[in-house]
């Protein structure tokens, strides 16, 4: 009994199948990479919006947003918030959550084309038709994704009191 060899053609169609085994594992790694990034991403901008929102209801009755690491020991790092008009501020956080620099419009809109690791944040309040009560509106953008070449936004939004604002203006 002979052993029988393989043939040129078996051989083609058995590396053919495995580089398509190969292609199909790859994408799926890929697109896993992907979701998991995305996830990173979402987390990072709640945990961010999340600060805010904490750094807001510790600082009432006249709310503040920390436009710098060092803001609790270092008032220049700090934004006072008035809530009895509508207003824009927009931020830049560092990768790891914590505030870097408050920005201007233009600012925050080139840092939003720019490939970077800030999150810009947009921080909109606007007068709610509820009395005593305003909307704040916290988008954060994620980091850029070089393939996409665009970010992604986050959008928070939550009613916070102005009635104890008040209380403190008056006195």
């Amino acid at each position: 009994m002979r052993a029988r060899a393989f043939s040129l053609l078996e051989i083609l169609i058995a590396l053919t199948l495995f580089g398509v085994v190969m292609m199909t594992i790859l994408d799926l790694w890929r697109a896993s990479l992907r979701v998991n990034e995305d996830a990173e991403d979402q987390e990072k901008a709640t945990l961010i919006a999340q600060g805010i929102v904490e750094t807001l209801q510790i600082t009432s009755p006249l709310p503040v947003l920390a436009t710098g690491a060092n803001w609790k020991s270092n008032l220049a790092h700090c934004t006072r918030l008035d809530l009895s008009h509508a207003q824009t501020y927009y931020l830049a956080y560092r990768v790891d959550g914590t505030p870097f620099q408050e920005l201007s419009a233009s600012q925050y809109n080139k840092l939003i084309k720019e490939n970077n690791n800030f999150y810009p944040v947009q921080i909109v309040i606007t007068c709610n038709p509820f009395p005593r009560l305003a909307e704040v509106s916290i988008t954060v953008a994620t980091r850029m994704r070089v393939a996409e070449r665009q970010r992604h936004h986050r959008e928070f939004v939550f009613l916070l009191s102005t009635e104890i604002q008040e209380l403190a203006k008056s006195h």
